[in-house]
């Protein structure tokens, strides 16, 4: 979120499809509207114990959910999720895989990741304007953020290839100007 508002600002726009009657809906929300993270639960580290069962984790962060962006089975990518955050896990002193610690102790580490970094599971209250549909929407800002810089990306290969065809300057010095001078000439060319 840090480098997302860094780059953009903190506004985002998001364009989502209705399940019902498949109207295209655009909304705005800043990033300040989704709660923080909650800095006193949240450490490097993260242990959980109980009578036979002591883990150490980390929350997970971008590199992870990048590996496991894609993935169809969902029980597969909470496995290999959990395998990436899972620093120790031991059963009555003894070290086992993380494939072995009970639901119970994965459930306790869901938990203790859920309050420790609330911005981790994201959901946002859609309505649908045409027809009333109500949903919630599942928020990822590592997919956001990635789709915003590719739409950025293009956009200015645009503005380079229509101001180069124009004015015949290189990509170097097309750049070099400032967006809204850019801006001014693009709207020269094309006006």
């Amino acid at each position: 979120f840090v480098l997302r508002e860094s780059v953009f600002g903190q506004m985002m726009t998001s364009i989502v499809t209705c399940p019902v009657c498949g109207d295209e809906l655009e909304f705005d929300f800043a990033s300040s509207d989704i709660c923080m993270r909650n800095e006193e639960h949240c450490q490097e580290m993260q242990h959980i114990s109980d009578s036979d069962y002591e883990v150490q984790f980390r929350l997970p962060n971008s590199l992870d959910l990048a590996a496991i962006d894609g993935l169809k089975d969902l029980a597969i990518a909470e496995k290999l999720l959990l395998s990436y955050c899972v620093l120790s896990s031991k059963k009555d002193g003894d070290e086992i895989e993380v494939d072995q610690l009970p639901e119970e102790i994965v459930d306790a580490i869901a938990e203790k990741m859920a309050q420790a970094d609330p911005r981790g599971d994201i959901q946002l209250a859609i309505v649908c304007s045409s027809c009333g549909h109500k949903w919630m929407l599942i928020f990822d800002i590592v997919s956001f953020f990635r789709r915003e810089i590719d739409s950025w990306a293009r956009r200015i290969l645009l503005e380079v290839h229509l101001l180069a065809s124009a004015y015949g300057w290189s990509e170097a010095d097309i750049l070099a100007m400032s967006p809204n001078r850019r801006q001014i000439y693009l709207e020269m060319s094309c006006g």
